[in-house]
């Protein structure tokens, strides 16, 4: 997080500085949390367009499209974590419980499959908002 630093003579002035701080503080905290719940909701939008039928053959994504909802395994996986450490505030976005292993494989690519990514695209989209309003928004990202 970004603290100006001010060295200062006066005890109120001080006091103040601190009040400030914890006030911006506090704002840093509100507005990433509420950065990670519109990422989820724009992941989850984001992979909520299924998977099409036509006779006996199903219509995937194509590469460079956002993979369709087949199981709704993926997009119930995803989760976006927010982290503390001393003074730093960060985001973690990802499938973290195992159970879409595939996930990775979807948004890089494979030397069989070309990438359909969907983490990627939001997440960069988010960051450029977060820069225009955190001072250090690039730490935010992992």
């Amino acid at each position: 997080m970004f603290f100006p630093k001010i060295n200062c003579q006066s005890l109120q002035l001080k006091t103040n500085i601190n009040h400030a701080n914890k006030k911006f503080e506090t704002y840093q905290k509100t507005l990433v949390n509420d950065l990670a719940g519109k990422i989820k909701r724009s992941l989850y939008f984001l992979l909520s367009t299924e998977v099409e039928k036509s006779g006996n053959k199903k219509l995937r994504s194509k590469p460079g499209e956002a993979p369709r909802m087949e199981s709704g395994k993926l997009r119930s996986s995803i989760d976006v974590k927010i982290y503390t450490s001393g003074k730093s505030l960060g985001l973690q976005a990802g499938v973290f419980n195992g159970e879409a292993n595939y996930a990775k494989m979807l948004e890089y690519g494979t030397a069989r499959i070309k990438p359909r990514p969907f983490l990627r695209p939001v997440l960069s989209m988010y960051k450029q908002v977060l820069q225009k309003n955190l001072p250090s928004a690039e730490d935010l990202f992992l």
